[in-house]
């Protein structure tokens, strides 16, 4: 890499790449079902621990205190673009609350698409999303942009990956930090609007049993 007065050898960076093989298939999400209260524990101690302030309730057990996010499956288009619209660009910093939020949503839906009921609810989400890009940073439409054809940063899709294949316990607390540990609140909104994917895929499997 070079600049007009310097330059770096990035010869021996190492290069993060996705897994691949974290696929879930057939499976079901009992796994991650299982270790929400355990992910909500974690970001409400972190929260309170670093004071990290949202403009986002972000979890349904806390008081009002921010917007509450509204995303469910089984919405009629109108609703989606509705949720996306109070969310993209709303709170403060590089990266919205709401943007982060809605980052860790995807996230957490994105493995599931072979399941009917998350296939046709990311198929409203996305493009309600990706009409209303232009409403927020620059930062922020990069990463969403980035996130509407599957790809995250490296904390979010390990936290998916150690999730989906049922890692220790001990596994997921170390990577949830990971994830809520960049930028002032981004990690915390992020992890949130994760935790608020795994609430959607709750409903989506207790729907396929009745």
């Amino acid at each position: 890499m070079r600049g007009t007065l310097w330059r770096a050898n990035l010869g021996q960076a190492p290069c993060w790449r996705p897994e691949r093989d974290r696929v879930p298939g057939g499976h079901s999400p009992d796994a991650m079902l299982a270790v929400y209260p355990a992910l909500a524990s974690q970001l409400s101690q972190y929260c309170l621990q670093r004071e990290v302030r949202s403009s986002l309730q972000l979890l349904p057990v806390w008081p009002p205190g921010g917007l509450v996010p509204r995303l469910n499956p089984g919405d009629a288009q109108a609703e989606p673009e509705s949720s996306v619209s109070e969310l993209i660009g709303y709170g403060a910093g590089l990266t919205p609350d709401g943007d982060d939020y809605l980052l860790g949503y995807l996230a957490s839906l994105w493995p599931w698409q072979h399941l009917d009921a998350i296939s046709a609810h990311l198929k409203l989400l996305r493009p309600a999303i990706k009409s209303q890009l232009h409403r927020t940073t620059s930062i922020s439409r990069h990463y969403l942009g980035l996130a509407l054809q599957g790809h995250y940063s490296q904390p979010i899709d390990h936290l998916s990956t150690v999730l989906i294949r049922g890692r220790p316990p001990l596994d997921v607390k170390r990577s949830a930090i990971d994830v809520m540990q960049f930028g002032s609140s981004s990690g915390a909104d992020c992890l949130a609007g994760f935790l608020h994917g795994i609430r959607t895929l709750g409903k989506v499997a207790q729907e396929e049993t009745n």
